[in-house]
């Protein structure tokens, strides 16, 4: 099972933040049951961290081709199938 862990506060060094104290609570009780190598934490406000970005361009070829992939399994796959039973 992969497992994404996104802290979004801003002081996420100062482990006083009850977010930080429960965030470690979560890490030891998914540490005692899963692996560790299925985990990635980011922190939306480590500078340092290698946070993915995705392009709206990127977004749109994504969403375009899964509508093509819709309209291609509709119309090389479903209605024909369909318009054998009839």
């Amino acid at each position: 099972m992969k497992t994404l862990l996104i802290n979004a506060h801003p002081d996420f060094n100062n482990f006083n933040h009850f977010s930080n104290q429960l965030q470690e609570l979560f890490l030891a009780n998914y540490k005692s049951q899963f692996s560790e190598d299925d985990l990635t934490i980011f922190n939306l406000y480590d500078l340092d961290g290698n946070l993915p970005r995705i392009e709206q361009n990127q977004l749109l070829k994504i969403w375009d081709k899964k509508a093509a992939d819709k309209n291609y399994l509709l119309t090389s796959l479903i209605l024909p199938r369909l318009l054998n039973d009839y």
